[in-house]
């Protein structure tokens, strides 16, 4: 049985964007990005490479680089979304690639980015390489670098069917719980949203969180004496 990923790569991802490819555009101003961009606009200066995951054809990446003056590298398992944004960026200002992959096998040296962005991508990351893909964002950030992640923000963790693939399902939590337990990341801070608009709504299942990490630089004190 084929992993999500492997589905995605093979079909579903060219299909999500062939759904989605009207809203996928640099002048649609999105509140999770405009968001970032002025959270880190205090911080310009140590943001200098920016990598997204599920990044579909770069549009809100170059959004980002624009915004804080960075380079990007952009991931997504859709080959039709990955050759239109290079297609386009070729012409852009700024130093912004893109290739076709998924969150559990990023293309990047370790410690290569100073903010890891994940878009809207790991609901959709099959249960066996949820933790490769955590392992890859941990990898490839650097210390002192930064998390963003975009993503459902559900009172309880469920899944549910996906309704344009049979067999695959969506998985709805707080991602960020994830980093924040192993003790090397710390909360920077959170924006609520919705699919229904830029604002919290009561509905559970229908929340969208914007919460951005900082991958700390010390995260453990020397004890004294032997263990």
């Amino acid at each position: 049985m084929k992993t999500q990923s492997e589905v995605f790569l093979a079909s579903e991802g060219d299909a999500w964007f062939k759904r989605n490819e009207a809203h996928a555009h640099p002048n649609i101003e999105r509140f999770a990005t405009s968001a970032l961009i002025d959270s880190f606009k205090p911080r310009l200066s140590k943001i200098n490479a920016v990598a997204e995951i599920g990044c579909g054809n770069g549009s809100e990446l170059q959004r980002v680089c624009a915004g804080l003056a960075a380079t990007g590298r952009g991931v997504d398992p859709s080959a039709a979304a990955v050759a239109q944004g290079n297609t386009r960026l070729s012409e852009s200002a700024h130093d912004i690639e893109l290739s076709v992959g998924t969150a559990d096998a990023l293309p990047f040296s370790d410690h290569s980015i100073d903010l890891l962005m994940f878009g809207f991508c790991l609901y959709l990351v099959d249960r066996f390489d949820l933790f490769k893909a955590m392992a890859e964002a941990h990898r490839v950030t650097k210390v002192g670098g930064y998390v963003a992640i975009v993503d459902f923000d559900p009172l309880t963790a469920h899944r549910r069917r996906y309704a344009h693939h049979d067999g695959l399902y969506s998985f709805k939590q707080d991602y960020a719980k994830i980093f924040l337990a192993s003790g090397l990341y710390s909360l920077v801070e959170k924006h609520s949203f919705s699919h229904s608009g830029d604002y919290f709504v009561e509905e559970s299942d229908e929340r969208v969180a914007l919460t951005i990490l900082y991958k700390e630089k010390q995260p453990y004190l020397d004890w004294q004496g032997d263990v």
